[in-house]
């Protein structure tokens, strides 16, 4: 965690706090993917499932290729 990291979480919050005034539940998840990805996806993603984009539905963040190997 860098100062780069910090700036770039810092704007992403103020920004999404913007949308989420408008867009209600969505931007918050989005705002909370946003922190996940800066973090690797450590704490935020056992809250809020990921879009998992090769099988096209919700499953939960598996942080290893092949599963639980």
């Amino acid at each position: 965690m860098n100062d780069d990291d910090l700036n770039r979480l810092l704007y992403c919050e103020q920004e999404q706090l913007l949308l989420a005034r408008a867009a209600g539940s969505h931007a918050k998840r989005q705002r909370h993917r946003a922190i996940a990805h800066i973090f690797g996806r450590r704490v935020c993603a056992l809250r809020y499932p990921y879009r998992d984009s090769w099988s096209n539905r919700w499953a939960p963040y598996d942080p290893s290729p092949l599963g639980a190997a």
